[in-house]
């Protein structure tokens, strides 16, 4: 109930005994009153909510996407720390485990036929690299060859093979001429010098042809042969550094092939351990030994969405373990109340459940922010108020309690009850027990509580009033 500072109650009918001792005979013929009292005047402020653990842990699975409910414990069990508690369908997720598993199984024979091939390039490329050497190798030793072996021998052959021709020549020319002298004298016929004659010219065209080769050779021949086996080394060195780069490009690939495999093999490993780890969410756990209550307590309407087939949300509290050893008490105050609510004031907590037995403790914590409401909120705004509770043995988490916060204490007062005072535009009136009837009497009013009001001025302590208006007499009819 919310505290008032200004507190009028109209039209309330009481029929009580007061503590004066008078006795009403009948309702018609004696007024109810109300004495003022003097002593202290307890101010406190009401609110319901129900008993929690302090300390509860809330259990919030760590799935990644709503899933659908299949297996639940009863709300209420004892369960053991480790103890499967909820399980969650995982047909789509076993679907998804499945076929990483295969993209892994690709992944991997990828990743072997990327290492075959690299090591088939790396035998290549010794290969190629092999011939080209030797290529490099026979080249060079041809031009040795030729230049320490083939172009001396060839000019030796030549210088000897022309000198050959003409010292034969030289001969066959001596012989001729002897022979014709032979011919004056008779000696030889002239055949014969026809024939000698023939031999000369012979002779002289070797020697000729021998001369022309020399000069042949000299010009052209060695000059080409060496050129060729330079050419022929140049290219050898050419297709050897060509080698180097094909084979250095090849290897370069078949190595980013492997890396690249790896790199996917990895990623298929990872995203398949992540998917069988995310599985493992979608069986529960209780995380320590206790007691098993469904949802959040901060959102007790919300528990009965918690049952096998629902769709259930990521990030919310599936179950929650309270821890018994602390209790509280969480009750909500409407925001005009709020102010007044302070940590550590005394409360007064009523179990219905405990056949209403009351329970000592005092505020622990006052929201800074009004509850959320839903739809049934309407315009009511509350704020949560946490109150710890001294004795908690026969205590259980979800009992509905009401609580009276004591938020003033005034020692010594004059007080009436709060049916008793009357108000008329700013101002307050009591209807006095004695004197004129009819006749109200101004007082001043201070603080309220939810029975009693503080009368500041214009009564005393001991004075009665009427607790209500009196009655106009009626005028008689004319007769």
């Amino acid at each position: 109930m919310t505290m008032k500072y200004i507190p009028v109650i109209l039209g309330l009918i009481v029929s009580i005994t007061l503590s004066n001792g008078c006795r009403q005979k009948t309702e018609e013929t004696l007024p109810l009153t109300a004495t003022a009292k003097q002593g202290p005047l307890v101010i406190s402020i009401q609110g319901s909510g129900d008993i929690r653990a302090m300390n509860a842990v809330k259990i919030s699975p760590e799935i990644k996407r709503p899933s659908a409910i299949s297996s639940l414990i009863p709300d209420g069990s004892l369960v053991k720390s480790n103890d499967v508690i909820a399980l969650f369908n995982t047909d789509d997720i076993d679907q998804r485990i499945k076929d990483l598993e295969v993209a892994l199984s690709e992944a991997e024979t990828k990743l072997v036929s990327a290492k075959t091939g690299l090591d088939i390039q790396l035998m290549d490329n010794k290969s190629f690299l092999t011939i080209a050497e030797q290529g490099v190798a026979s080249s060079t030793l041809e031009l040795q060859k030729f230049l320490k072996g083939d172009e001396p021998m060839d000019r030796r052959n030549a210088e000897v093979k022309a000198k050959t021709a003409e010292s034969e020549y030289m001969r066959k020319k001596r012989g001729y001429e002897e022979l014709q002298g032979l011919l004056k004298d008779g000696f030889v016929t002239e055949d014969e010098i026809d024939e000698e004659r023939v031999k000369l010219e012979t002779t002289k065209l070797s020697m000729e042809t021998a001369i022309i080769e020399k000069k042949l050779l000299e010009d052209y021949t060695i000059p080409l042969n060496n050129a060729a086996a330079e050419a022929a080394l140049a290219k050898a060195k050419t297709e050897l550094e060509k080698a180097r780069k094909q084979t250095e490009a090849f290897l370069l690939a078949k190595t980013q092939a492997v890396e690249s495999s790896q790199r996917a093999q990895e990623r298929a490993v990872n995203d398949l351990n992540a998917k069988m780890e995310e599985r493992r969410a979608f069986e529960v756990r209780a995380p320590l030994d206790g007691i098993i209550m469904y949802g959040n307590p901060d959102e007790a309407w919300r528990s009965s969405e918690i049952q096998v087939g629902a769709t259930f949300q990521p990030g919310r509290v599936l179950m929650t373990i309270p821890n018994r050893a602390i209790m509280e008490a969480v009750i909500n105050i409407p925001e005009a109340d709020i102010q007044s609510v302070k940590v550590g004031q005394p409360v007064a907590v009523t179990v219905e459940a405990l056949a209403n037995r009351t329970f000592r403790g005092e505020v622990f914590k006052v929201a800074e922010v009004a509850n959320s409401g839903g739809w049934w909120a309407g315009d009511l705004k509350e704020f949560k108020v946490e109150i710890t509770l001294k004795y908690t043995k026969e205590l259980r988490p979800g009992f509905s309690c009401d609580a009276e916060i004591i938020v003033d204490t005034i020692p010594r007062t004059v007080t009436l009850p709060v049916q008793a005072v009357f108000r008329d535009g700013d101002k307050f009136f009591v209807y006095p027990a004695s004197g004129l009837q009819g006749k109200r009497q101004e007082v001043k009013i201070g603080k309220a509580s939810v029975q009693f009001v503080e009368i500041l001025d214009g009564l005393k302590a001991g004075e009665k009033v009427l607790l209500n208006p009196p009655e106009k007499p009626s005028t008689p009819s004319p007769s």
